[in-house]
């Protein structure tokens, strides 16, 4: 084997040896982080059902644009229908 052919199968195996370290310290951060997330989404979960009934209303109403005050009025105003004949 030529100097130079050698030189080309180091550097090839060179290569080959970073790019699998690489690889394996891909994997391991990519763990890392999925461990993290599964942690956040355990606490995210855990404060939901800590906090009172009230607080999830309130953003239930937030997301869909309606505020409290104005069901409120529409109840006094439209009344209940549900049993009226």
């Amino acid at each position: 084997m030529t100097p130079k052919r050698r030189c080309s199968v180091f550097s090839l195996i060179f290569i080959v040896n970073c790019i699998s370290k690489f690889n394996l310290i891909r994997k391991e951060r990519v763990a890392e982080i999925n461990e993290e997330l599964t942690r956040l989404q355990t606490q995210v979960k855990e404060r939901v059902r800590a906090r009172p009934l009230s607080e999830s209303i309130k953003e239930i109403f937030k997301k869909y644009g309606a505020t409290v005050t104005a069901v409120a009025a529409g109840v006094t105003i439209g009344g209940c229908h549900q049993f009226s004949y």
